[in-house]
């Protein structure tokens, strides 16, 4: 492996949990990926084991693998990864993601060429091609109750998960959006230096929904962007049957989400959110841009 380049448009960032032979499919995705984009990966294997070991990933140029000492959650294994990227981007990416041919560079062009967006997403479709709706509304009362309690079959249950999910909308343009799945989410580098990083007191879940969050308070742009596109074997273990430890993570961090933003995010209530869009896109440094 080697390690360390000074400076590169895009740092890959992974987080390793459990499956050694999707994470080697992932990178090996990359390159075609990155045609003329310079870039770097960042492995932090967080599985309780830490099983990943550096010969496994001999073959790939500026991989960097890091262990985090244990489950230590998503959020921090990221964070442990940003403090070391030199990247005018950061690319958290989930092991479970396949990067199809010039989707990242595609995705650091749109980046370059919309210097007020903090966030910005790709359209993630299932392995047999079909859409995943991972651009999203912020979770309302109504969303809460039917995905989560006995009320589901008293409330028309279909419109309000189509609602947050945006099922009304294409997935075929360029749009502003709440929130964008963490599987994939593109960061400029000078809006985390300003928002910060993932918050980790979310240890599973949520931690995407908070960095948006955060995006939109402090005016830069959260975009989901379907001209580049990636695959990704989602698996929702959330949603499983019965009261899992992934659902109760679930149900954590979303009462951490709430207690930290506010309850009236359920009510539709966005506070201070965007208000500074104009005054952000007036005052943008060329040099983030990686532009003349």
């Amino acid at each position: 492996m080697e390690h360390r380049p000074s400076c590169v448009d895009v740092s890959i960032i992974l987080v390793f949990y459990e499956d050694p032979a999707e994470i080697r499919v992932c990178i090996e995705s990359l390159p075609e990926a990155c045609p003329g984009t310079s870039y770097e990966v960042k492995i932090i294997d967080n599985s309780p084991k830490q099983i990943l070991e550096e010969r496994m990933f001999s073959g790939f140029t500026h991989v960097e693998l890091s262990r985090s000492g244990g489950n230590v959650g998503l959020a921090r294994a990221t964070n442990l990864a940003l403090r070391r990227a030199v990247g005018r981007y950061y690319l958290c990416l989930n092991p479970d993601v396949i990067a199809t041919p010039e989707s990242i560079t595609k995705l650091v062009a749109y980046g370059d060429a919309t210097p007020d967006a903090g966030i910005i997403g790709v359209k993630l479709v299932n392995p047999d091609l079909s859409l995943q709706y991972s651009c999203r509304r912020f979770y309302t009362l109504g969303h809460v109750l039917v995905r989560r309690t006995l009320f589901r079959n008293l409330l028309p249950a279909a419109a309000i998960d189509a609602h947050h999910l945006m099922m009304n909308y294409d997935h075929q343009t360029a749009r502003d959006v709440d929130w964008l799945l963490g599987s994939c989410l593109l960061v400029r580098a000078a809006a985390e230096k300003e928002v910060g990083p993932m918050d980790p007191g979310y240890f599973l879940y949520f931690e995407d929904v908070d960095w948006c969050y955060r995006m939109h308070q402090a005016g830069w742009r959260v975009i989901y962007f379907p001209d580049a596109h990636m695959i990704h074997a989602h698996k929702r273990e959330s949603a499983s049957a019965g009261f899992s430890r992934q659902k109760r993570a679930h149900i954590a961090s979303f009462f951490r989400f709430h207690r930290r933003h506010g309850w009236r995010v359920l009510c539709g209530n966005r506070g201070n959110m965007r208000t500074s869009l104009r005054q952000r896109a007036l005052s943008i440094d060329p040099s983030e841009t990686g532009n003349p």
